[in-house]
C-alpha cells in the first residue's frame, strides 16, 4: 500500500503524468438528492495534480477543518502525500478490514486518530482490491465536527495506468453548506 501512494506522489512530483482535468462544484439537495447548482470547469492539460491540500504538518498541527468566526466551517482533503507523510502515520492508528459486495473482495487499510477524539482529525479506509492488489479508493469522514445532515468527508478513487503508476483520478469533498472546501 505505501509503496503504491509512494509512486502515486513521486509521479506526481516529477510531472510523470499528464492529464485533463474536469472540476464539478455541486449543491445537492440532502433530503432528493436533487442538484440544486453545479458550476463545471476545464482545466487544461496539467503535468502536476490538481488536487491538492495543506501540507502535512499544517493538517495535524491545525485541523483537517477549521471554524471560523464568522461561522464558516473551512475543509481540508485528504492526499496520498499526507497519508504516507510521518505526521500522520505517527497521529493515526491503522487496522486491517475486509469489505464484500457485489462479488468482489476488498482489503482495506483503516485510520483513525490516535488520541483526542474530538480533535478536528480524518478518519477512513484506503481500499484495495483483494485479488489483484491494485490501490481503489480511499475514503475519509471528518471527526470532531458536529453538523446536521450527512457525515462531511470525501473520496479518492485511483487507477493505475499502463506504466504501472497509481494516480488519483477522481477527488471528491463533501460537506454540509455551512462550510467550504479549499485546496481544490
Amino acid at each position: 500500500i505505501w509503496a503504491a501512494l509512494a509512486a502515486t506522489q513521486l509521479a506526481r512530483q516529477q510531472r510523470l503524468v499528464r492529464a485533463e482535468v474536469f472540476v464539478f462544484t455541486r449543491e445537492v439537495d440532502v433530503s432528493t438528492g436533487l442538484v440544486m447548482q453545479e458550476e463545471r470547469g476545464v482545466a487544461s492539460v496539467l503535468d502536476e495534480s490538481p488536487f491538492r491540500t495543506a501540507p502535512p504538518e499544517e493538517l495535524t498541527t491545525k485541523g483537517f477543518w477549521r471554524a471560523s468566526l464568522a461561522g464558516t466551517v473551512e475543509f481540508h482533503g485528504l492526499d496520498a502525500a499526507t497519508v504516507i507523510s510521518p505526521q500522520f502515520l505517527a497521529s493515526h492508528c491503522f487496522n486491517l478490514v475486509r469489505r464484500d459486495s457485489a462479488g468482489t473482495t476488498s482489503i482495506g487499510l483503516s485510520f483513525r486518530p490516535i488520541n483526542d477524539r474530538n480533535r478536528a482529525d480524518v478518519q477512513g479506509v484506503l481500499w484495495l482490491d483483494a485479488d489483484s492488489r491494485d490501490l481503489r479508493m480511499l475514503e475519509f469522514t471528518y471527526t470532531g465536527l458536529k453538523l446536521r445532515g450527512p457525515a462531511a468527508g470525501g473520496r479518492l478513487a485511483f487507477t493505475r495506468l499502463p506504466n504501472g503508476v497509481f494516480i488519483d483520478d477522481r477527488w471528491v469533498l463533501q460537506h454540509p453548506f455551512e462550510g467550504r472546501a479549499v485546496g481544490v
